[in-house]
């Protein structure tokens, strides 16, 4: 997983950071939302569109995909002269799988 905190966007608005192994929520109002986080890359199906309604709950997850761009001088990841550039994703996750893993999470706050 990567340690980069990108920004998590609601129809291009920050609404948050993502973190690792972090959790945090947003009250919006009943709509059409895109969801998306900053990447270095844009990838097909990288981000998420939803509609809400009054009350409705929808869990998302951020995914790291740290493959994609890499390279430098060094001898494998994390050696001196080598970088990597991280792709994230958003996936939506069934509330009664999501609810599991924020219970395991540190919580940031909306």
């Amino acid at each position: 997983d990567s340690l980069s905190t990108p920004y998590i966007r609601m129809n291009d608005a920050i609404v948050g950071i993502s973190l690792p192994n972090g959790a945090s929520y947003r009250d919006v109002a009943a709509g059409q939302y895109h969801i998306s986080v900053d990447s270095y890359l844009n990838a097909p199906q990288q981000d998420q569109n939803v509609t809400l309604a009054a009350g409705q709950e929808v869990y998302v997850k951020v995914i790291s995909q740290r493959s994609w761009i890499q390279g430098g001088s060094g001898s494998g990841e994390g050696a001196g002269g080598d970088y990597t550039k991280d792709t994230f994703y958003v996936w939506l996750i069934p509330p009664e799988v999501a609810r599991a893993d924020v219970a395991h999470s540190a919580f940031y706050g909306s």
